[in-house]
């Protein structure tokens, strides 16, 4: 019983952020990424996607910085013109509720079948 409510606590408070798809034009969405720490994920518009670290708007280019594989981080630019859409990590608020709720209702689940097992 305990490894399977550690196992779903472990679940679930990393259920507690994501990937975000920005609405509104690109600059917009790039000023999420101010730090050299944020990162945003650019989906393009030939498919497939990029993550950057620290994008920024220069001219009609989302520039940042992507490891792609690399122990070093390389310098990469996107024209906004192949840019589908952009998204953001961070913290969910309702997978946060979400979260707390199957925690709370495990922590019962879990004090009720310790206190019937030494009841009964």
């Amino acid at each position: 019983m305990r490894r399977k409510f550690t196992a779903l606590l472990a679940l679930a408070t990393t259920a507690c952020s994501g990937w975000r798809v920005e609405s509104g034009p690109v600059p917009d969405a790039t000023g999420h990424a101010s730090s050299r720490s944020a990162s945003i994920r650019i989906h393009l518009k030939r498919g497939g996607f990029v993550d950057l670290m620290g994008a920024k708007l220069v001219g009609d280019s989302v520039v940042g910085y992507s490891r792609d594989g690399r122990p070093d981080f390389a310098r990469r630019a996107f024209a906004t013109s192949d840019v589908h859409s952009i998204s953001t990590y961070g913290f969910s608020a309702q997978k946060a509720t979400l979260a707390v709720l199957l925690i709370g209702g495990a922590s019962v689940a879990l004090v009720y079948g310790c206190v019937s097992s030494l009841s009964g």
